[in-house]
């Protein structure tokens, strides 16, 4: 039974975080002018992640809405943060520039998640090493933005994020209700 259920619980987030960063990722990639809307678009593509997120936790820890907020808060700042840090990367190769760009968004998204996590379990550290490494991989794969490149990448952010959930799960010995 309860490896029917950590299956279940990882098929959900796998798909929340594909689901999730498909979305992102082509809300971010709109071709307009005005930084207004770039931001709105930034915003309702990092609440869809939220709300497919908690869709897949909401099954096994009483999450509540919290987890959208912080989700959103967290892909905000990070995508901010490397809007400031992009102009440092030009010399190296695109893909480079990716794996440290979608590393930076996955450490501020793990560390805002972290606040709304760390109330049921213990294992921050884990939790936003796990998002940085996915964040990383997911910038790697996913940009230049294709369809498989970005499906690949909110696969890896999936797996990794998925895992590193399960093990925190596991040190904590039980959820909080």
């Amino acid at each position: 039974m309860l490896n029917w259920l950590l299956g279940r619980f990882m098929l959900r987030w796998v798909l929340a975080n594909v689901v999730g960063w498909l979305a992102c990722l082509y809300l971010t990639r709109v071709r307009v002018e005005a930084v207004l809307i770039i931001a709105l678009l930034q915003a309702l593509g990092a609440f869809g992640l939220g709300l497919a997120q908690r869709w897949a936790l909401r099954r096994f820890i009483h999450i509540g809405w919290w987890w959208v907020f912080d989700t959103l808060l967290g892909v905000l700042c990070g995508v901010t943060l490397a809007y400031f840090v992009a102009p440092l990367l030009d010399g190296l190769w695109f893909k480079w520039q990716n794996l440290i760009i979608g590393a930076l968004v996955g450490l501020v998204l793990g560390a805002a998640q972290w606040l709304v996590l760390g109330r049921y379990f213990r294992g921050g550290r884990l939790w936003i090493s796990a998002n940085l490494v996915g964040g990383a991989l997911c910038g790697f794969l996913s940009l230049p933005l294709t369809p498989q490149g970005a499906l690949l990448g909110g696969l890896a952010l999936g797996l990794i994020t998925g895992w590193a959930l399960l093990r925190v799960g596991e040190t904590a010995g039980s959820v909080s209700s």
